[in-house]
């Protein structure tokens, strides 16, 4: 792995990243490289197809699958 050492940081942006941080239970680092991945890939068809992969394996690992259409039928079974 590398690493990238990033200079005068704004205390505006240094804090916003850190409470976004904190927010998503990241460390900073964490955080930084999250959303660099994020912007950088974001034009990537493969982080898009990698990103809905990480999504269908976690469905996976909750044991059950719920969809939208499943989800609404359930929500009028429980209304008068």
């Amino acid at each position: 792995m590398k690493t990238l050492t990033v200079k005068n940081i704004s205390d505006d942006l240094y804090d916003r990243l850190g409470k976004d941080a904190k927010a998503n239970r990241r460390s900073l680092n964490q955080h930084v490289i999250f959303q660099l991945e994020r912007l950088v890939l974001a034009g990537s068809a493969t982080a898009a197809e990698d990103e809905l992969a990480d999504l269908d394996d976690f469905r996976e690992s909750l044991g059950f699958t719920a969809y939208d259409a499943d989800i609404t039928e359930a929500k009028r079974e429980g209304r008068p």
